[in-house]
C-alpha cells in the first residue's frame, strides 16, 4: 500500500489521514478503514495508531523489536501472554511468507522448464532426448508440447 490512512464513513466518506479511494458501495454506517503501508510509520502523533498496528503486523520486525516498540512507545506492559502471542504471530507470518515465496519459486521454475522443453523441440531434439535432458518422462514432454506455446520469444 502506498500510504497510511484512516477513513471514517458515516453517511459520507471523510478522509481523516491521506486520500485513499474505496471500492464498493457505502451502504453501511460507521465503518472505519485503516490502511498500512509497507514501511513502519514515522514516530508522529498523527501516525500513532498506524505505527502500533504496523509494528504488530510487520513481517520485517522480529518479536523483540515489536515488543520494544509496544513497551517503550506505547507503555504496554509486556506480560508472558503478550510475549507468547507476538511470538506466535511472528512464526505464522514467517511461515506464510516462506510458503508464498516457495510457491512463486516453483511456479517460475515450472515455466522455465516448459520454455526449455519447447526450445529443445524447436531445435529438432527428439522426445527421448528432451525427456533425458529435462529429467521428465516422454509422456510429460508430449503433454507440455501439446498444451503449451512459448512464453519467451
Amino acid at each position: 500500500m502506498g500510504e497510511d490512512y484512516i477513513k471514517h464513513i458515516h453517511l459520507a466518506s471523510e478522509d481523516i489521514l491521506g486520500r485513499h479511494p474505496l471500492e464498493g458501495t457505502l451502504d453501511l454506517l460507521n465503518i472505519m478503514f485503516v490502511g498500512l503501508k509497507d514501511q513502519l510509520a514515522e514516530k508522529d502523533e498523527k501516525y500513532r495508531l498506524h505505527r502500533l498496528l504496523g509494528a504488530l503486523l510487520s513481517e520485517n520486525l522480529n518479536p523483540k523489536e515489536k515488543l520494544t516498540i509496544m513497551n517503550e512507545e506505547y507503555e504496554i506492559p509486556i506480560e508472558q501472554n503478550i510475549r507468547k502471542e507476538v511470538d506466535e504471530m511472528y512464526t505464522m507470518t514467517q511461515y506464510i511468507k516462506e510458503k508464498w515465496q516457495n510457491k512463486g519459486w516453483n511456479e517460475g521454475r515450472n515455466e522455465l522448464d516448459v520454455e526449455y522443453i519447447l526450445g529443445m523441440h524447436q531445435n529438432g531434439l527428439t522426445l527421448e532426448q528432451i525427456a533425458n535432458i529435462s529429467k521428465k518422462t516422454i509422456k510429460e514432454v508430449e503433454s507440455i508440447l501439446k498444451d503449451k506455446k512459448p512464453l519467451l520469444s
